[in-house]
């Protein structure tokens, strides 16, 4: 008896060990993330459960998800609309079927039930959807209630409970019921004690009835032409990903192979020694592994649907439980007498791989609500919002609707209404995510300033937003990008600096009429220089040109340029000088026309005097900078506590050198003043600010991206070379392997081989 009583304590400890590590996955940060899609609708579909009649509870009110779920979303609503009130059903959930895994193997092996419980509480999968609002937490909950159920064959009441609740959690609960089907039928035909026999025939029964009662409750219409993908082919990658999501990815991402391939190596096994042991329970266990899973993959195959890996995510309960008799038939053979030590030694080492994906992937959803924050803090009411698709229209009407009117946002899926809406406003925030369609390939047409890799974010601006809606964040990485020396090359074809008073580029560009000028950004009061190089406009007849300049209004210095090409400076003092956008201005002494003073010649523009460059110096002449795309500035990242989560850093922060790295983060788009600090701090990574180069990239050719990554990373062309081999890799991939070389290392970082 005590060493029964010391093996229970040791088995307690455990499990409370366990339940304590599941709860902190489950509900560490729970509201952190915002909604994604599916979440939003839901959630609006759970408001829309409250109203209605009580009959509806019994008939079933919705074609996807039923009254059970509705329910227990609208039990979380005392506690408000938050995402962690939303999302908290779904993590009880989550939690209670850990010990229900145990409780299942609890009498038939108590080594089996510990461990099946560890994989499970770790699980990336379960963790996953333990943390969404949505009913798969509620469905493994409930298939692990079945699955303890069908195992004691005990209480026929309790039997029909739990099938009742699955046909009223979800559509998708329906090969699982399918499965109880099966596994109630076989166990009846294995057993040879007459009332378990027909215990397992009425559980059958009432399978067969709920299973019928599924298309009634959940009847609808077709949906034609949804856009949906087709069923994928069930080749050897589909099932590779499988095997990753039921072990070590819940998106099934190419991670932890071994560790993917011994789960399924161990569950061969523990199958083997369950059925040994007793047949029915070997056939209950693996029935419920595998049945829901093929059922499930052959109405998606016959009706051709698309597949999602939450459809089979009730077959993960009895998957860990395979494994973890694999586990416990190992440990047992190899130590005997105390087998438990290395069973759980064994279990956490498997679990180990998956811990990563566990705490992180369900944080990976676009964070929409900081997405509608940035649109809200920059808007003018009298813009307009155009969303390309349901998608991000829905997403982010959510987000923004707690928010004072700033802005009317619109959902528009064709290109001529997009050009006609986005016209009848004085600007407008281009957004998409998703899928490909028409007008997102329209918005490229658009300068980017917000993107992210989740859900293919992009979000454009039909303006010039560095004029129209900057503020001092931007100004700061604008000013920080350009460095102590702003070129303005007046011969560019195209110069996002110039006012109003200029002629076409011709080699040079011509000041028309008396009155020129160029704006340009600039951060912090010092004094600078202003050079020029200069043609006035030359007759005999006519008198010598002036050139009056004004920075912001004030008269900074006069010239009387002499004729042919000169270089001019002019000394302005710090005073003069605004934060921000400044303009300089020119007036000059006269304008003619070259047709007006020869009859042969032909031109009849007003010409003042012809400009080859203006540069603006902080101090010693200094190679000149270029400004880029700009990004929305401030210092809250909207992939900052998402796909940059847990995430690390090839570059300490006492390694950095702040006078390079701030230029870095100016040339990226971001405010040097916000953002060194918090790299400093070790709040966020160089790394991850480094790959935003590559976000929403898609409307750039490989060309074009990797002429402006070398420029804003190592401030050069890419050799044809470099060019080619990086482009065969994913573009954050080929952006990280950039900043591995001792290039990029040598000019932001002090410990970088060769730097002093």
């Amino acid at each position: 008896m005590g060493g029964r009583a010391e093996d229970a304590v040791k088995h307690g400890v455990l499990l409370a060990a366990v339940l304590i590590l599941a709860a902190f996955l489950r509900f560490d940060g729970l509201g952190v993330p915002s909604y994604w899609l599916d979440e939003i609708l839901h959630q609006y579909l759970t408001t829309d459960a409250a109203a209605q009649p009580w009959w509806r509870w019994i008939i079933g009110f919705s074609p996807e998800h039923g009254p059970l779920y509705y329910a227990s979303q609208l039990a979380a609503r005392p506690f408000g609309s938050s995402e962690t009130a939303g999302r908290f059903p779904a993590a009880l959930f989550g939690l209670a079927t850990v010990p229900l895994v145990w409780l299942a193997m609890r009498r038939r092996d108590a080594v089996t039930a510990i461990v099946s419980a560890i994989l499970l509480a770790v699980s990336p999968l379960h963790v996953y959807y333990s943390r969404e609002a949505r009913a798969y937490a509620l469905l493994m909950f409930l298939t692990a209630a079945l699955m303890v159920v069908l195992l004691r064959a005990r209480s026929i009441a309790a039997a029909c409970l739990v099938i009742v609740a699955l046909l009223y959690s979800s559509a998708t609960a329906a090969p699982i019921v399918a499965g109880a089907l099966i596994v109630a039928g076989l166990s009846a035909f294995l057993v040879s004690e007459r009332v378990t026999r027909r215990w397992y025939l009425i559980v059958a029964g009432v399978s067969a009835g709920a299973l019928a009662l599924f298309p009634l409750l959940y009847a609808t219409k077709p949906v034609e032409n949804a856009g949906w993908p087709a069923f994928p082919v069930l080749d050897g990658s589909f099932f590779s990903t499988l095997m990753r999501m039921f072990s070590v990815s819940a998106m099934g991402a190419h991670i932890g192979g071994r560790a993917a391939v011994a789960m399924l190596l161990l569950a061969v096994p523990g199958a083997v020694a369950l059925v040994r042991r007793n047949r029915v329970e070997g056939v209950v266990i693996a029935g419920m592994a595998l049945l829901p899973l093929l059922v499930s993959l052959a109405t998606l195959k016959l009706l051709n649907h698309f597949y999602a890996g939450r459809y089979v995510t009730p077959s993960l309960v009895g998957y860990v439980i395979l494994a973890g008799a694999g586990i416990a038939a190992l440990a047992s053979a190899i130590l005997k007498r105390a087998p438990l030590v290395l069973a759980v030694v064994a279990a956490a080492a498997l679990a180990s791989q998956g811990w990563k994906s566990a705490r992180t992937e369900a944080f990976q959803k676009l964070d929409w609500r900081a997405v509608a924050a940035k649109i809200w803090r920059y808007a003018w009411p009298e813009d307009v919002i155009i969303a390309d698709q349901p998608w991000s229209e829905v997403s982010l009407r959510y987000y923004l609707r707690p928010l004072p009117k700033r802005a009317t946002l619109e959902g528009v899926p064709y290109v001529s209404v997009a050009q006609a809406v986005s016209g009848a406003y004085p600007a407008a925030w281009l957004v998409t995510a998703g899928g490909d369609n028409e007008v997102r390939s329209w918005m490229c047409r658009y300068p980017m300033v917000l993107g992210s890799p989740l859900e293919r974010f992009r979000l454009h601006y039909t303006g010039d937003f560095l004029r129209e809606r900057a503020g001092p964040a931007e100004w700061r990485a604008a000013s920080a990008a350009i460095g102590p020396r702003l070129l303005i090359d007046l011969a560019a074809a195209e110069n996002r600096y110039f006012d109003a008073g200029w002629a076409d580029p011709e080699g040079f560009r011509w000041a028309m009429g008396t009155h020129a000028s160029v704006a340009f950004p600039r951060w912090g009061r010092r004094d600078r220089t202003i050079r020029m190089r200069v043609l006035p406009f030359h007759h005999g007849s006519l008198p010598p040109q002036t050139l009056r300049a004004s920075l912001n209004g004030r008269p900074v210095g006069e010239l009387t340029p002499a004729p042919g090409w000169t270089e001019q400076s002019i000394a302005v003092p710090a005073a003069v000088w605004r934060d921000g956008l400044n303009t300089l201005a020119f007036d000059f002494g006269r304008a003619a026309a070259p047709a007006d003073l020869d009859p042969k010649a032909t031109d009849h523009r007003q010409l003042a005097v012809a400009f080859s460059w203006i540069a603006i110096e902080d101090g010693p002449p200094a190679a000149p900078g270029q400004v880029y795309s700009p990004r929305l500035a401030s210092g809250a990242f909207i992939d900052e506590q998402t796909v940059w989560r847990n995430s690390r850093t090839r570059f300490p922060p006492a390694s950095l050198r702040r006078q390079p790295v701030e230029a870095l983060i100016g040339r990226l788009g971001f405010d040097p003043m916000e953002i060194w600090p918090r790299l400093a701090r070790g709040e966020i990574r160089l790394d991850n600010i480094v790959e935003t180069i590559a976000y929403g990239s898609d409307c750039e050719d490989d060309h074009a991206f990797f002429r402006r990554a070398f420029g804003i990373l190592l401030q050069r062309p890419p050799e044809p070379a470099e060019e080619r081999e990086l482009a065969k890799l994913p573009r954050v991939r080929a952006v990280g392997r950039m900043i591995k070389s001792d290039e990029f290392r040598r000019a932001v970082s002090a410990t970088a081989p060769g730097q002093p």
